[in-house]
């Protein structure tokens, strides 16, 4: 003959409960963790791509250019070297030739006649002086890269915008190892605050005044224009 079956007490069905709660708490604290790690890690890398992939831009552009006055290709930094900040050149014509054996090769370059600028901005909202987050996107004095053509004798049109959210920009030109050959020495940080991680009023504080938890990935070149 069976015996029967004892009820659980509440105490036990109490003790059961604790230890259940315990353990799913623990659970999602892990997840909860492990999201959190994995979100730091997406958006670092992601500012770290969007970095190079703008700078390499710039390298592309600058590479068909010349800097000095006996080269056509005219390279000349305008502003800087913090924003606002504008290179402008003209660019070889690859479809061409150029004489090797003229008094001055630099001047039988083929050159194509549009002039082009690379212009480290203001962002549309911002004022990249006055130290404040004007536009509400938690970074501080920001600016855009962006890259404009202008024909012989037409107006200056916006080719597209480069990137955005860049910060502690400084643009110049340096002596080269070669006489007359100036170097652009381009430096800027590419940054993103990580919106999950506010939590608080005293977060958002911070984050609005350039603080908080933000990644940065900073590039730097020198490039030396080869005409």
């Amino acid at each position: 003959m069976n015996a029967p079956k004892r009820a659980l007490t509440l105490v036990e069905v109490a003790v059961a409960m604790t230890v259940f709660l315990i353990v799913a708490a623990g659970m999602a604290s892990l997840v909860g963790s492990t999201a959190t790690s994995s979100n730091v890690v997406l958006t670092s890398t992601d500012v770290q791509v969007d970095a190079e992939r703008i700078l390499a831009e710039v390298r592309r552009e600058l590479s068909l250019t010349g800097a000095g006055s006996s080269s056509p290709g005219n390279l000349v930094v305008t502003g800087g070297p913090a924003p606002p900040v504008e290179i402008a050149y003209n660019v070889i014509d690859q479809g061409d030739i150029f004489d090797e054996t003229a008094p001055n090769p630099a001047q039988s370059v083929p050159w194509k006649p549009d002039r082009f600028f690379l212009s480290f901005e203001a962002e549309p909202g911002e004022d990249p002086t006055n130290g404040l987050d004007d536009d509400g996107d938690f970074l501080v004095d920001e600016v855009r890269l962006a890259l404009y053509r202008q024909p012989p004798a037409g107006a200056r049109s916006l080719i597209k915008v480069v990137g955005e959210g860049l910060v502690d920009v400084q643009v110049e030109t340096t002596g080269g190892t070669l006489p007359g050959r100036e170097r652009v020495h381009v430096r800027f940080a590419r940054e993103r605050v990580q919106r999950h991680l506010i939590a608080s009023n005293t977060d958002l504080a911070a984050a609005q005044a350039g603080g908080g938890p933000r990644v940065r990935h900073t590039v730097d070149v020198y490039i030396t224009p080869p005409n």
